[in-house]
């Protein structure tokens, strides 16, 4: 495992990330959420799996929020932020982030676009993985069955493509 000095979830929601990764790995965890409901419930989270202290829990993360906050600092970087990757996941954000892992889930909204520019403004200074989803079968979920014949597109999130990550692994080595 790389020796990581902080977590940042972007889009972290009700904190299954932040809290996950806080208590794998033992690290301070800025959540990024622009749902202050949602923001509640990872501080709920984080209090009752112990990890509370270890969260810092924000509303926006902006490109140069980011960029500050990660310039020259080895993180790994989780972002679900549901299709704002193009404007944080930029040439210079890649420059900046060029000693962090990145985790970038690439939602169906002009997917290959988004897909392409990422790739493209980190290609110098990361290797690059991509991870899609596989199709499920609603059959395994038999608590979903209320559903009916929508339980296929719950497990699904009712996307109309299947997910796709990409990790954004910094090269050892490289100063760009």
């Amino acid at each position: 495992m790389r020796d990581y000095q902080m977590v940042v979830n972007i889009g972290s929601a009700e904190g299954y990330y932040a809290v996950g990764l806080a208590l794998l790995l033992h690290l301070p965890v800025f959540a990024f959420d622009v749902d202050p409901e949602e923001r509640r419930r990872c501080r709920e989270t984080a209090e009752l799996n112990g990890v509370g202290s270890l969260l810092r829990i924000r509303a926006y993360c902006d490109g140069p929020t980011l960029r500050k906050l990660a310039r020259g600092k080895r993180y790994f970087i989780v972002s679900d932020c549901e299709g704002y990757e193009v404007e944080l996941f930029d040439h210079e954000a890649a420059a900046d982030l060029r000693h962090s892992d990145v985790l970038v889930e690439i939602h169906e909204a002009e997917q290959e676009a988004v897909y392409e520019s990422i790739c493209g403004a980190f290609t110098a200074s990361h290797l690059i993985d991509t991870y899609e989803a596989t199709p499920r079968d609603a059959a395994e979920y038999p608590e979903l069955g209320f559903l009916d014949a929508d339980a296929g597109k719950a497990i699904e999130e009712w996307r109309d493509s299947r997910q796709k990550w990409v990790f954004l692994k910094f090269r050892i080595g490289i100063h760009c």
